[in-house]
């Protein structure tokens, strides 16, 4: 995949589409048209960036909206978070063992550089779901369907 773009911003149609295409989520004949990205979340409580990237396609179809996770550009909290390999371990996640998995988003591209220590991963963007709050808490029904997810994820390996 080349050089691992390290900001949404630099997610350009022509990286996006070989990554898209290496990973089967588009064919050989579609290619990116356009890619524009919107930042979702970044600094406080997070150890990244996460964007909604929003494309569009010639010659064929593919998702529409995606999300692109990108470490922090903050040198200073990379190195506190490389002796854990925190990054890593999360895109080798994807690309090992999130295939094998239900209840997984969609991975449609992991880019793993690891000389420069820069990562990137295109993930199914589920935004239509609801989103749990921190503060407040699961309710009851809530965490009885996360035990249950966990259960039959790690029953995949059992």
């Amino acid at each position: 995949m080349g050089i691992v773009p390290t900001s949404a911003d630099a997610i350009d149609a022509a990286w996006l589409t070989d990554t898209l295409r290496a990973s089967g989520t588009i064919d050989a004949a579609t290619s990116v048209a356009t890619v524009t990205a919107e930042r979702l979340a970044a600094g406080v409580g997070f150890m990244g960036t996460v964007d909604r990237l929003r494309v569009t396609y010639d010659g064929g179809t593919g998702p529409t909206t995606m999300m692109a996770k990108i470490p922090t550009p903050d040198q200073h909290v990379r190195q506190l978070l490389a002796p854990a390999r925190v990054f890593e371990r999360e895109a080798r996640f994807y690309q090992e063992l999130a295939p094998q998995l239900p209840d997984t988003p969609n991975a449609y591209g992991v880019a793993i550089d690891l000389d420069a220590g820069d990562f990137l991963l295109l993930l199914e963007d589920l935004g239509e779901l609801r989103c749990g709050d921190q503060i407040v808490g699961a309710t009851l029904d809530d965490a009885a369907a996360a035990l249950e997810a966990l259960g039959r994820m790690h029953a995949e390996f059992w």
